[in-house]
């Protein structure tokens, strides 16, 4: 064998030898980029999970220091509006009451004690029956009391009523409230129904 064909034959292994790198290269080469493709991928979801995760901590965030201020702030209001309330009713309840002691004052408060107190002996019945009056109504109650047929005891109250009487019935128990503070107390319920102010405004809510 010549020089020349051991030549030609060299260079057709050494082609044969670096075909056969190029083409493993080559198949290295496209791993790597797969490879690479894959791990970017995986990095991206990752990271838009940790965006997301992060921004879902923010809306919450943000919601919730919404709600406190808005918490807050309907907190604020409902006190705001339950002073208001309580403004509203006492101014008219004070006139109410001031009324009221006009009303005793007159003549016809007489005529009105005195139907309070039988009706209120004619419910709790007979027995060992005792009427309750403020102080400022005893001496009305007493001449009343000497027109009355049905005997009772005369009691001056331990709390103020505001006018007309509690009569009360100890054998039996019963009793009947015809007492004017009691008649108010119903009345702020009844006032409120009409005016709309009956709204739920508890300050701890």
């Amino acid at each position: 064998m010549d020089i020349q064909d051991m030549n030609n034959r060299l260079d057709a292994f050494v082609e044969m030898v670096m075909k056969d790198a190029a083409h493993k290269a080559g198949i290295l080469l496209n791993q790597a980029r797969s490879e690479k493709e894959k791990r970017m991928e995986e990095e991206e979801l990752a990271f838009l999970k940790e965006a997301y995760h992060a921004i879902q901590q923010a809306i919450y965030k943000i919601d919730r220091e919404n709600n406190e201020r808005y918490s807050a702030r309907l907190i604020e209001a409902k006190q705001l509006l339950f002073k208001k309330r309580q403004c509203v009713m006492e101014d008219v309840f004070h006139a109410v009451r001031s009324r009221l002691e006009q009303y005793r004052a007159g003549t016809e408060y007489a005529e009105k004690l005195k139907g309070l107190i039988r009706a209120g002996l004619n419910q709790v019945g007979k027995g060992d029956v005792y009427v309750l009056v403020d102080k400022q109504d005893m001496a009305l109650a007493r001449i009343i009391q000497e027109e009355t047929d049905q005997y009772f005891t005369l009691k001056e109250s331990d709390q103020p009523i505001s006018g007309g009487c509690m009569v009360i019935n100890e054998k039996s128990g019963r009793m009947a409230d015809y007492s004017f503070s009691s008649r108010l107390t119903q009345q702020r319920s009844t006032f409120l129904e009409l005016t709309g102010l009956n709204i739920n405004i508890d300050v701890r809510s």
